[in-house]
């Protein structure tokens, strides 16, 4: 299946200096407050393992005679992420959501 190439793919591409292995994952947001996301259907994560990309964080910016514009919102329950793996499966890194 071409999903799984290109994922082992990056996996063969992304090994550290150190021999660690990145793994791509993907999680869907079951809670915001505190964030959790559910990875690959298998376990859930909290908010203490979790990085967020600025993609993925809400941004604002004020325009003058317009007021507040959203330039993109925060995570959602039900967002479909993509996650980088890291630190030995310690650290997971939310890159992007999906379809957006």
């Amino acid at each position: 299946m071409a999903g799984n190439k290109l994922i082992q793919t990056i996996q063969n591409m992304a090994k550290t200096s150190n021999g660690e292995n990145i793994n791509l994952l993907f999680g869907e947001v079951t809670s915001i407050s505190p964030l959790r996301v559910k990875i690959d259907n298998r376990f859930e994560i909290d908010e203490q393992f979790l990085i967020l990309s600025s993609l993925v964080r809400e941004a604002n910016i004020q325009i003058p005679n317009l007021g507040n514009i959203v330039l993109w919102r925060g995570l959602e329950i039900g967002d479909k992420v993509r996650i980088l793996n890291l630190n030995n499966g310690q650290i997971f890194y939310i890159i992007e959501r999906e379809g957006v």
